[in-house]
């Protein structure tokens, strides 16, 4: 089970209200949803300004009630580009796994190489139509000459 919510939510609520605005908070659904169908695992992942000073309360109080719930939980900022994805992307991710499952649960290991590039993967599509420049642009010279 995954929710993600909106980025703009954690700096457009004020923090007094962050967690009785369900406008601005899917916590509290996501919590009666995790309450209701009882999955093995929850994942919440948010922007990583998540794990700021100012949210420790917050963090600790979604921690309290998965507790509640039978889940342990744990978060983790993660980069997608450190499991081989070409984009720079951290994300702060909440495993919550049910308490009977929670000793088998490892966080990924990040690959010791480094992703390709987005020119290098897409190579191929920006040459395909004869675009002169593509050759230029993958060898990471200016694609256009300068005024």
């Amino acid at each position: 089970m995954q929710f993600k919510w909106p980025y703009s939510c954690i700096f457009s609520c004020p923090l007094t209200r962050l967690w009785d605005e369900s406008e601005c908070n899917l916590f509290p659904k996501a919590i009666d949803l995790v309450d209701e169908i009882r999955p093995k695992a929850v994942m919440l992942e948010n922007v990583r300004e998540i794990l700021d000073s100012v949210f420790d309360a917050f963090r600790q109080d979604v921690e309290t009630q998965l507790k509640r719930l039978g889940y342990a939980s744990r978060w983790r900022l993660l980069n997608a580009s450190d499991f081989g994805v070409s984009l720079l992307r951290p994300r702060v991710v909440l495993a919550g796994i049910r308490n009977d499952l929670a000793e088998h649960f490892q966080w990924p290991t990040p690959l010791e190489t480094e992703p390709q590039t987005v020119g290098r993967l897409v190579r191929d599509l920006m040459a395909a139509n004869g675009w002169e420049m593509s050759r230029r642009a993958l060898s990471g010279r200016r694609a256009l000459p300068q005024p």
